[in-house]
């Protein structure tokens, strides 16, 4: 995750998903033909927050952290924030059949549940990141169409 926040292109090769010379990192910004605003969102991603250390900070559940008690884990979630979302954000969520049962179940549920217009829902016979056809009845063991957005 931190190589992908920082567009850290020398960390994100070491990754074999990743190491696909096709794959061109994070899509321009705008018009952005010498990269200064995709250099300044990547610094921007620096400031993010590591979740796997910091959902450490939460002994169960439902408690708040030790210096917010307001503040719990349900509150990092999509969910917690659904009744806020503006009906007229576009919703978009991808999963497969092989991307472990809760991601396939959590996409669909994500599709579901947003109160918004616009929403899709791609899920097809795949690993996780649409890599690999897990479909027993393929005839091709990659996936046949693209779906990184560097290949757009």
């Amino acid at each position: 995750m931190e190589a992908q926040d920082l567009a850290d292109s020398e960390k994100i090769k070491n990754y074999s998903y990743f190491a696909d010379p096709a794959y061109a990192g994070p899509a321009p910004v705008d018009e952005d033909p010498d990269g200064v605003l995709l250099a300044h969102a990547s610094a921007e991603h620096g400031a993010n927050v590591d979740t796997t250390q910091f959902i450490r900070e939460f002994a169960y559940r439902d408690d708040g952290l030790s210096y917010d008690p307001d503040f719990t884990a349900p509150m990092i979630g999509p969910a917690y924030y659904a009744d806020t979302i503006n009906p007229d954000v576009a919703y978009y969520s991808v999963s497969g059949w092989m991307d472990a049962v809760y991601f396939a179940n959590a996409a669909t549920r994500r599709f579901l549940s947003p109160p918004v217009e616009c929403k899709h829902l791609l899920l097809g016979p795949w690993d996780h990141g649409a890599r690999t056809n897990v479909s027993p009845f393929r005839t091709a063991k990659l996936t046949d169409f693209e779906k990184m957005g560097a290949y757009l």
